[in-house]
């Protein structure tokens, strides 16, 4: 399935799609609620940015297959790799105006999607979020 949003609720789109475009819808909300936040408290001196910490050997590969996980190993970064972005984004007096940036490996501002972009993807997804939670 090509991932075309964010798919809000369950429902045929949603409950079609699999752990890894689940996954990959997760990291792009990520990126949206970064936006937001910033949008919506970057005038109090909120500072919110959505990370990628990169390729990195985690857990996450022990759900591949033998093969795969082998495969994959080749291509990933030391675990303390997907450190760096975080520290950077958290410390550098550099990333203080970076509200609502998207950081990517390594120590450098990235470009999601077009609609990660979008106001409107943004409050839906943050009214969506305050009503999952009750808020």
């Amino acid at each position: 399935m090509l991932y075309t949003g964010i798919h809000f609720g369950q429902g045929p789109g949603r409950d079609r799609m699999t752990t890894y475009e689940l996954y990959n819808q997760s990291k792009h909300a990520n990126v949206v609620f970064a936006r937001e936040l910033g949008r919506r408290y970057g005038d109090q001196g909120i500072i919110s940015t959505a990370v990628n910490p990169g390729n990195i050997r985690s857990e996450l590969q022990r759900h591949l297959n033998p093969v795969a996980r082998f495969v994959a190993r080749l291509f990933l970064y030391p675990t303390p790799y997907g450190a760096l972005n975080q520290l950077w984004a958290g410390t550098s007096p550099e990333t203080a105006d970076f509200n609502g940036k998207f950081i990517v490996p390594w120590t450098r501002i990235g470009e999601c999607r077009p609609e990660a972009s979008d106001p409107e993807n943004g409050r839906r997804l943050w009214d969506y979020l305050m009503q999952g939670t009750g808020l």
